[in-house]
């Protein structure tokens, strides 16, 4: 018999990632273009890119990164675009007296 804090971790992995899914379109998730394994590589800086989405509201990472082949992207230390997903936005208000 499973115990209830497998239950409540599955639950919440299940509600957090519809809440993901249902607000990832006015959150945007941003991709940065660097290695995986930075150890001592050079690579040319890019500007970030918005991550598109999927049908189903999920990050198509595979959209970004469609111009490597899998040969590139099997060495780590080549650059590829790497999601960064958001963690906090602060909301700010200004009042004039």
């Amino acid at each position: 018999m499973l115990d209830l804090a497998w239950h409540v971790r599955a639950w919440g992995w299940g509600c957090s990632t519809q809440a993901r899914q249902a607000l990832a379109q006015f959150y945007p998730t941003y991709a940065d273009f660097e290695p995986i394994d930075k150890l001592g590589n050079e690579w040319e800086k890019r500007a970030p890119k918005s991550v598109p989405l999927q049908n189903n509201g999920t990050l198509d990472l595979e959209s970004l990164n469609s111009e490597f082949d899998k040969r590139y992207l099997e060495n780590k230390r080549n650059p590829r675009w790497i999601a960064k997903p958001t963690v906090a936005y602060l909301w700010a208000r200004t009042v004039i007296l």
